[in-house]
């Protein structure tokens, strides 16, 4: 169990970092973005971006080097609740946006996967959470560096089938629209 802990405890840390620094260095762009999303009111667009992009960037630190670690999953859950209901409102008037998940780093639909993404997000940070309190009976370790080699493995590979599973949907709901399927 504490293996699950870290893979996904530094799993965040990744994911957070790679999602949240972008979003700083392009912070117009991603307050556009959340425009796009039609949710917010325009006057909260701009706090609401440099906010919940700060967040994900010191979440992340704080998740990578064991600082603050149960703080940050407190500020990460209700920023990934928000994520969630801001992607299911917008599939559901099947709107046609990008995700902006990792804002410069590529674009992708906005589509069921995405949704799926953010709630595994929030049940990660939940999982981690629950870990932190000793709730499944864990404590803290070290964990050693060929670990962490082989965690950040397994990371990766995780992100990279995400992103294929995001692109296979993507592929997929082209050829629907293009044959009729």
């Amino acid at each position: 169990m504490l293996e699950i802990y870290y893979v996904l405890r530094y799993l965040l840390a990744i994911i957070f970092l790679v999602s949240g620094l972008p979003k700083i260095i392009r912070i117009r762009n991603f307050a556009e973005a959340i425009r796009e999303y039609n949710i917010l009111p325009k006057y909260l667009v701009l706090p609401f971006a440099y906010l919940s992009s700060w967040i994900e960037l010191l979440a992340a630190m704080a998740l990578a080097f064991g600082y603050y670690v149960i703080w940050a999953e407190l500020v990460l859950v209700p920023l990934l609740i928000s994520y969630g209901i801001a992607i299911g409102i917008n599939l559901y008037r099947k709107a046609d946006l990008n995700c902006h998940c990792f804002e410069g780093l590529g674009e992708s639909k906005l589509t069921f996967a995405t949704l799926m993404r953010a709630m595994f997000l929030l049940g990660a940070n939940l999982f981690v959470f629950a870990n932190d309190f000793g709730i499944f009976g864990t404590s803290y370790k070290t964990i050693s560096i060929l670990n962490l080699v082989v965690y950040a493995g397994l990371v990766l590979v995780l992100l990279l089938l995400i992103e294929l599973t995001q692109r296979g949907l993507i592929i997929a709901e082209k050829v629907k629209k293009e044959y009729g399927f």
